[in-house]
């Protein structure tokens, strides 16, 4: 499970890099020209919120990965990494169109890194306040 922590890290960094790049690879400033000041702002902003939240996740799974694997606090941050992505991918089937090849794309790997985040989770052991091993 170790191994797969690490993916899911390696994952959450390349992610973290692909939204600070946002500016750029989408050409942001042209790219969000029609849209109104107000939801320039909103979409600017809430991804320029989201990088700490993401660099966070990657520091975690990276330097915390056996509390990760072992405390109800590790499962709970995988679990707010499979929400992440399991919305992200539920948000292109209500907002995308998934009859396009770039949607279909963002729709599947979301999905499956949703459940990359979600299989260490079924692991049975984790401890317990006294750092005792439980099931």
């Amino acid at each position: 499970m170790k191994s797969l922590i690490i993916i899911c890290g390696i994952i959450s960094a390349l992610l973290t890099l692909f939204h600070i790049a946002f500016w750029w690879i989408l050409d942001w400033p042209a790219g969000l020209a029609y849209m109104t000041a107000e939801h320039r702002m909103l979409m600017q902003t809430f991804n320029f919120c989201m990088i700490p939240i993401f660099i966070f996740f990657t520091y975690s799974l990276f330097a915390l990965r056996e509390e990760i694997l072992t405390t109800r606090i590790g499962r709970a941050l995988l679990w707010a990494n499979a929400g992440l992505y399991l919305f992200r991918s539920a948000a292109e089937l209500i907002f995308g169109n998934i009859r396009t090849s770039e949607s279909q794309f963002f729709f599947i790997l979301c999905l499956v890194i949703g459940v990359l985040f979600i299989v260490p989770t079924l692991k049975k052991k984790i401890k317990d306040e006294d750092g005792r091993m439980k099931n």
